[in-house]
């Protein structure tokens, strides 16, 4: 395999849209190739460490104002009147 194809299934696998076959092709790639290993599992740390500093938790104040807000929607899917919507039938 290429170096051009390991890089895009790498590029592919850090954004989880590899199908179960070319999951299959990377794993075997990765285990001749260790230079393309290390660069797989930097290319995963890096995704991680971007994921965990945009995770941000909102301001408690929204979290309750969020509560407050659906607490009076009906849960049966009738219309209570609240919003106008309906459950679709």
């Amino acid at each position: 395999m290429n170096a051009e194809r390991i890089d895009d299934l790498i590029a592919r696998a850090v954004l989880g849209e590899l199908t179960d076959a070319e999951a299959a092709e990377l794993d075997t790639a990765l285990a001749d190739d260790p230079a393309s290993r290390a660069e797989h599992d930097a290319e995963l740390a890096v995704a991680a460490a971007v994921q965990q500093a945009v995770a941000e938790q909102p301001p408690a104040h929204v979290k309750a104002s969020v509560l407050d807000a659906i607490a009076g929607v009906s849960q049966d899917g009738a219309d209570d009147g609240a919003t106008g919507h309906q459950a679709p039938t």
